[in-house]
């Protein structure tokens, strides 16, 4: 729903509210006329998007993204019932990300799950030659990557606090990762790290 008005600057405001969307339904409606691979995870995203401000001066409107439900899931189907659960990670309040015109602020993320406790908070500029400036922070299940890498097999904690700055082309990468009892292991390789 919203209202703008039909003159100038076509000035309005308005919302889009979205129920339970799996990530594959996302795909198809998003991302199938540009041919890419399936996506590496499954899910399921719900929540609402408002806006306000010329749509003739797209650097003047604003905007606000609240996801209420974001779940992400191993994609891969020879997990067991139970892998898969302990793969899997959940949002522990609303995501909240607004956008000013210039950057995407995120205010609130919070992810969540069996030996995952994770907080990204900062800011993603949108314009030509704009900047990183997220702040991550709390622990991963390494046993999440293999949801990303077919030909991985890890387990373990990681307790990170980093920051990502500088250009969207070149990020810089910077902080303190600390690894517990981790194991990487490829299908390929005889050889693991533990």
């Amino acid at each position: 729903g919203g209202t703008f008005q039909l003159a100038g600057d076509y000035a309005g405001s308005g919302r889009v509210e979205f129920s339970p969307l799996t990530f594959s339904t996302l795909q198809d409606l998003v991302m199938a006329a540009q041919g890419r691979q399936p996506l590496p995870v499954e899910g399921v995203v719900q929540g609402r998007v408002t806006f306000n401000g010329p749509v003739k001066k797209p650097e003047l409107m604003t905007g606000r993204l609240e996801i209420s439900d974001l779940q992400i899931l191993p994609a891969r189907r020879t997990f067991t019932v139970a892998r898969a659960q302990k793969l899997s990670v959940k949002n522990a309040d609303p995501v909240i990300v607004e956008y000013d015109g210039k950057q995407l602020h995120v205010r609130n993320a919070h992810l969540v799950g069996p030996e995952t406790d994770l907080k990204v908070l900062g800011a993603i500029g949108v314009r030509e030659k704009a900047n990183y400036d997220l702040r991550i922070e709390g622990n991963l299940n390494l046993g999440v990557l293999q949801n990303f890498e077919e030909d991985l097999v890890s387990s373990g904690i990681a307790t990170v606090n980093a920051s990502i700055r500088g250009p969207l082309a070149d990020p810089i990468v910077g902080g303190r990762m600390e690894l517990k009892n981790a194991s990487f292991n490829m299908t390929d390789i005889p050889n693991g790290l533990d």
